[in-house]
């Protein structure tokens, strides 16, 4: 009998370990089966020669006609297109790479817009709250009248729309809430607070950063958690978005790209590198994230999915509709910097229109050579990393997307 109950206890013991080996091999294979399906796991696709592009982009380096270069294309869960050439830092040499950090500037704003639209999915905010439910120290007079003018909206702040002055327009004041870094954010917005509108909200389409300073205060009072703690919690941990940041580490910084610009004498010249142990305290909500491609094809591939990424849902499919609608109504075009603007949504260019003033493609470019886009026509999602100068890009970009065109036929008109 004891013979039997130690062979019991044996067996018993035996299949304890198979049963906890099984669940583990079942988690591993969980782990893989998703990794797989995030962004940089996929082998390109064997039906597309793209032999061709990686010689035109590697040929726009080599002749200087950029520093540097970084495309990376996907739809869906698969990446079909990711290469990087040229240098990174021009004293040192180190190459533009893969995983090279760049400043995103603007191309921030649907990331932030994305943050915002969290809360508006958990019914914690309203995208037609007034700005002062939340602020109540916002109490804003008109420019030109003194006159009382009503709160902005969550909406108006998320598409330039709030009265508040842009790039251009803006005051000594304002423009210290948002290039001081000494500042917290709750300072910065203590600041603009203070500010007189330029038009009544929804009147005029003022291009800026001011806007959305606000708006990611905003999220700290309703969440109870710093802007960057919130954001890296919802969406960069959810997204596997490692290298995004408003305050690259030590290490990351080595991977930062500088910004180049055309010297007087030929040649390129660093505009600005990218110091780590600068004081960094303010968050300049509408454009002071740091990415690389990998990250942002994560970031886009959940807006083409209509929220989905892998097995997580980060956004509702109406709030990913919602960011693409045009939300400027017919405000006035104010003064937008070195971009062509015919329709902005939350956080998004609404680049492409179809016949009804659907967005067909949307995009968000940064003043330091990055764009990002979600085409519907193509299916196809696309980051382009180019360290160069405000003003030089433009129409270099639009070179290189024409040529992506050309890889990427239309396959949905509509």
């Amino acid at each position: 009998m004891k013979r039997l109950n130690w062979f019991n206890r044996l067996c018993s013991a035996i299949f304890c370990v198979l049963f906890f080996l099984l669940i583990g091999c079942s988690v591993v294979s969980a782990k893989i089966t998703e990794t797989a399906k995030s962004p940089g796991s996929a082998e390109e696709s064997q039906n597309l020669n793209l032999d061709s592009l990686r010689e035109y982009l590697k040929g726009l380096a080599d002749r200087g006609e950029t520093p540097g270069i970084g495309l990376l294309l996907a739809r869906k869960d698969r990446i079909l297109f990711s290469e990087a050439y040229g240098i990174a830092d021009i004293n040192t040499k180190i190459k533009f790479q893969k995983d090279t950090i760049v400043y995103l500037a603007s191309t921030t704003k649907p990331i932030s817009a994305t943050a915002l639209m969290i809360l508006v999915d958990e019914g914690r905010i309203s995208l037609d709250d007034p700005v002062s439910k939340y602020l109540p120290e916002f109490d804003q007079l008109l420019y030109e009248t003194g006159k009382q003018a009503p709160p902005p909206t969550i909406r108006q702040l998320l598409s330039h729309t709030s009265g508040w002055p842009g790039l251009r327009e803006g005051s000594t004041n304002g423009a210290t809430a948002l290039r001081d870094m000494n500042l917290i954010l709750k300072e910065s917005v203590e600041i603009i607070s203070r500010e007189k509108l330029l038009a009544e909200p929804g009147a005029r389409f003022s291009y800026g950063g001011i806007s959305f300073n606000v708006a990611g205060r905003i999220v700290e009072v309703v969440s109870g958690l710093p802007f960057d703690v919130f954001i890296k919690e919802r969406l960069f941990d959810p997204l596997g978005m490692v290298d995004t940041t408003f305050r690259p580490t030590l290490d990351q910084a080595k991977r930062v790209t500088c910004i180049f610009k055309p010297s007087p004498w030929g040649g390129r010249m660093g505009q600005y590198c990218f110091k780590p142990y600068r004081v960094r305290n303010l968050f300049k909500i509408g454009g002071g994230l740091y990415s690389t491609a990998k990250d942002m094809a994560a970031f886009l591939l959940m807006h083409q999915n209509g929220g989905i990424f892998g097995s997580k849902r980060i956004l509702s499919a109406e709030a990913v509709a919602e960011m693409q609608k045009h939300q400027i109504g017919v405000a006035e075009l104010g003064r937008v910097p070195r971009i062509e603007m015919r329709s902005y949504g939350l956080g998004w260019i609404r680049e492409k229109l179809n016949a009804q003033g659907a967005a067909l493609l949307v995009s968000h470019m940064g003043a330091y050579g990055t764009i990002a886009w979600v085409d519907k026509q193509r299916d196809l999602i696309g980051i382009l990393l180019t360290p160069m100068s405000v003003g030089e890009f433009q129409e270099f970009h639009q070179k290189i997307r024409a040529r992506v065109g050309e890889y990427f036929p239309v396959v949905s008109p509509k």
